[in-house]
């Protein structure tokens, strides 16, 4: 039979665990906020791939064609249009 203490106890340990995963998370995001200054090489190196048309398989297509920034860089509409107008 679970005493109070054993109860405590079991809800300190989960607490304490609960605790160290929000701290790794915490460090996670910290550690690589990916913040960089606007006029750093890593930033111009992104900006330059993510808006580079001679990647895709037709060459008239970049990231930032479906990846919209004011959308969080997501797609907004409920399916992509890719090459060739390929929905989908």
């Amino acid at each position: 039979m679970k005493t109070v203490t054993d109860f405590v106890n079991g809800s300190l340990h989960i607490i304490r665990r609960m605790r160290f995963r929000a701290l790794v998370v915490v460090l996670m995001v910290w550690g690589s906020s990916g913040v960089y200054a606007a006029n750093d090489p890593i930033a111009e190196l992104g900006r330059s791939l993510f808006n580079d048309t001679s990647l895709s398989r037709d060459g008239r297509t970049s990231c930032q064609s479906c990846h919209d920034p004011l959308h969080a860089y997501a797609d907004p509409r409920p399916r992509s249009v890719g090459t060739n107008g390929q929905v989908g």
